[in-house]
């Protein structure tokens, strides 16, 4: 382990890994309670499709991403109507993913660098995070954080219990659009370090773990968190030691935590009966 850590480009995807596991974690506690899992995977082939249009047209990637995935959270935000029937959120999140799935192909398939480039973000490779990235992250997460723990109330009477939320007099709309756009910052930054699979693996596991522990919000954030960062930790240790793509390793390294949590808890079941 002294050693991994003596070299600094490890040094580096550690970090990497650990702020975007924090970040990710976080935000997926909301992401499995709304249950609205699709829509990491959905942000992830927007800012593909953003990234592609970029680079077809000659412009800087990590931007388009970003600008993207902000037009797409907003249409997630809005409600649909037409005429007097409600197009369900599942269903506009469900359109958007296939709709930028095939329009990051077509842009990829017109680009001559775009079908290399792409690939990396959608499996991602976070040994070779820029050191410059990792400081843009590093500023960026903590802004958005601390966004969260100033408006903790607000997100979560308009996530969990929006009806609530209208009688205190929280404008729902407003902090929707607010919820939405830190989550399509986070998920467009972490795919440029660790790829769209890990970042959707961030959004997804930690939060499902923490939520076989407790069912007191607060503690699900916690727990959520610390998973994503012991997978981060052991998953980037493992594929030191062992020789693996790093990413990939860290997926099965929080999926092994989630089993063990799950027969932990069923031994615990079986216990008290």
């Amino acid at each position: 382990m002294i050693e991994m850590l003596k070299l600094p480009f490890m040094q580096t995807a550690l970090m990497a890994s650990l702020i975007v596991g924090f970040i990710c974690s976080f935000a997926g506690v909301y992401i499995v309670l709304k249950r609205i899992v699709f829509v990491g995977a959905a942000i992830a082939n927007i800012s593909t499709a953003g990234i592609a249009f970029a680079l077809l047209m000659g412009l800087n990637p990590e931007i388009f991403s970003i600008v993207f995935a902000i037009v797409g959270v907003m249409v997630f935000s809005i409600s649909v109507k037409s005429g007097e029937k409600k197009i369900p959120a599942e269903s506009i999140i469900g359109i958007s993913y296939a709709v930028s799935s095939a329009l990051g192909i077509l842009l990829v398939a017109k680009s001559a660098q775009g079908e290399s480039h792409v690939l990396s973000l959608i499996f991602g490779n976070i040994l070779a995070v820029p050191v410059n990235q990792l400081k843009l992250i590093a500023l960026v997460f903590p802004f958005i954080i601390l966004i969260h723990y100033l408006f903790y109330k607000e997100f979560l009477f308009t996530s969990f219990d929006p009806e609530m939320a209208k009688t205190l007099g929280i404008k729902t709309t407003h902090w929707e659009i607010l919820f939405y756009l830190t989550v399509g910052l986070i998920i467009s930054m972490s795919i440029h370090v660790g790829g769209a699979l890990l970042t959707f693996t961030y959004l997804v596991i930690p939060a499902t773990t923490a939520l076989l522990i407790t069912d007191k919000i607060k503690f699900v954030f916690i727990f959520s968190v610390i998973f994503g960062l012991l997978s981060s930790f052991f998953g980037m240790y493992f594929s030191y030691i062992i020789d693996l793509p790093s990413g990939p390793t860290i997926v099965v390294t929080s999926f092994i935590i989630c089993i063990v949590v799950i027969i932990i808890s069923e031994i615990k079941n079986l216990i008290k009966k």
